[in-house]
């Protein structure tokens, strides 16, 4: 399980984020977006690159979330905290645990953001040093091996859509072969007998109505 939780002065950030970019702080889905990505990119900033935000994985990155906070962990799962309600409550608090602890990458991707300063300080200062993630090195390598984890499942998406598409092909050939034969006139080739012993050959060509 995660040992990840939000970092001391974690809310403050949010909470001054909030007050700094008002006009992202609205219930419309895309300034919503923007709002989360710079909260992320602070939080890298002051806490490490394991910062980020998420989405469904196999969407464009036009469908990350609109108000997750994610973190990226030692092991590649993904942690998850919500951070606001449909009435604009701030969700989080110092110390609290991940909604969603400990995601696959395959049902969600990570997506990393460049550190950046909004709030012009280095933020909050932590009363103790922040949770050891390990160094840089271990960090990018569990963004490598999340990717590589993204990459496999894209890979098997598209094989087994093109064994899909394969099959369709076969079956659209098999229905045109049997249309093809029942749009052929029928032919009945028999015989017929007189009364007084003599045979006829009747040929009928039968054709089948709708």
């Amino acid at each position: 399980m995660s040992t990840t939780v939000i970092p001391h002065g974690g809310r403050e950030i949010i909470e001054r984020m909030t007050r700094k970019f008002p006009e992202l702080f609205v219930n419309v889905d895309e300034e919503q977006r923007k709002l989360t990505t710079k909260i992320a990119q602070q939080f890298a900033f002051v806490y490490g690159l394991q910062w980020g935000n998420k989405k469904r994985a196999g969407l464009s990155d036009d469908f990350k979330s609109k108000d997750s906070l994610a973190c990226l962990e030692s092991d590649a799962t993904i942690s998850i905290w919500d951070m606001f309600s449909s009435g604009l409550d701030i969700l989080v608090q110092d110390g609290q645990a991940p909604a969603f602890p400990n995601d696959s990458p395959g049902n969600t991707t990570f997506m990393p953001v460049e550190p950046f300063n909004w709030l012009g300080d280095a933020g909050p200062e932590p009363p103790d040093p922040p949770p050891d993630n390990g160094d840089l090195e271990a960090r990018v390598k569990a963004l490598e091996d999340a990717q590589a984890a993204q990459l496999d499942i894209n890979d098997d998406l598209a094989q087994a859509l093109g064994d899909v598409t394969g099959r369709v092909h076969v079956l659209e050939e098999r229905l045109g072969h049997v249309e093809a034969e029942l749009a052929k006139p029928k032919k009945v080739v028999g015989r017929t007998t007189a009364t007084w012993g003599h045979q006829h050959t009747v040929n009928l060509d039968v054709t089948t109505a709708d």
